[in-house]
């Protein structure tokens, strides 16, 4: 089983969630959380989402390393910008991202 989570990346993992989660609430007539669809929030949330990964991703880019942690050519231990706050801003992008659809949504 290991072996499988290794070879999808988060992102499809969230996307494959997120389709899951859509399917089961319009399956079950789940109804909307009170007080949303926010579209307005919604939408900022998955605008903010993509803040932290590009930046990560420019910094390894400017720091001669690559994001994929497996790799042999991986030479620094990236501790600045985004990761001063976070300890993984990718991941942190995609909750954000699946927070923002969520709410965007209103279930």
């Amino acid at each position: 089983m290991n072996s499988v989570m290794l070879k999808l990346p988060p992102p499809a993992w969230t996307l494959i969630y997120l389709v899951v989660a859509a399917g089961l609430s319009f399956a079950l007539g789940w109804p909307a959380v009170p007080g949303l669809p926010l579209a307005p929030l919604g939408i900022a949330l998955v605008v903010i989402a993509f803040i932290p990964p590009v930046w990560a991703a420019a910094l390894f880019r400017r720091e001669g390393t690559e994001i994929n942690p497996t790799s042999p050519t991986n030479r620094k231990l990236v501790i600045g910008g985004p990761y001063r706050f976070t300890r993984n801003p990718m991941y942190l992008g995609l909750i954000t991202l699946a927070l923002g659809i969520a709410i965007r949504v209103g279930a």
